[in-house]
């Protein structure tokens, strides 16, 4: 019961062992009750109890996950959260300056719908190379010209890995928005460069 109260404070969800039948349903029916004004609310908690229904429940999970974005009030009470939010992200110190000092509030959400797709591939990535295809948003690699004429501006350090970053994706707002990022076969990790302005091409020149 303690758990559940949890859950239902937190808008969370519950992990059970199935050691009783009532434990094997997908969703958990309670009464909730308030000492403060003496009332029951009927609350319905999501449970789970089997790896299977991490897809089946997919669609729910990932609706309860996206919602917290709307909670960050800043680029700073978000990268407090990267870690937790984005396990399968890795962020260079550009894109957490411009998280900080640079990317609008208006902006965040976008940005962490975006990021979530991002780390919902490398999760889900097991073997082979990597497939910009299977993203639900439109997936842009940088032209060869553009990469040999603003080497500079398209290279990132990672703790001494240098690396080229080519693959980015757009979100909309008041500004050409652009998440660049690295896909990092060995680790299987993506490697977030920067997520402010569109970075120079050779269409468009320096920003």
């Amino acid at each position: 019961s303690e758990a559940l109260l949890w859950a239902c404070l937190n808008d969370s969800i519950v992990i059970s062992m199935a050691s009783a039948e009532i434990w094997q349903n997908s969703t958990l029916c309670a009464d909730l009750y308030c000492l403060i004004d003496n009332s029951t609310n009927d609350i319905s908690i999501l449970n789970l109890t089997d790896s299977e229904q991490l897809y089946t429940e997919q669609p729910t999970l990932r609706e309860k996950f996206v919602s917290t974005f709307k909670e960050f009030k800043s680029g700073e009470e978000l990268i407090l959260k990267l870690d937790e939010c984005f396990p399968k992200l890795k962020f260079h110190e550009t894109a957490i300056r411009q998280l900080k000092y640079q990317v609008e509030t208006q902006h965040l959400s976008a940005i962490c719908n975006k990021l979530f797709e991002i780390n919902e591939y490398f999760a889900n990535w097991e073997s082979g190379n990597f497939d910009s295809s299977t993203f639900k948003s439109k997936l842009t690699p940088e032209s060869q010209a553009t990469l040999e004429m603003y080497k500079k501006e398209h290279q990132f350090d990672f703790g001494g890995e240098k690396i080229i970053v080519s693959w980015h994706l757009r979100y909309t707002g008041n500004v050409a928005g652009r998440i660049y990022f690295y896909p990092h076969s060995i680790t299987r990790t993506g490697w977030i460069c920067s997520l402010g302005e569109k970075l120079p091409t050779v269409t468009s020149g320096r920003m």
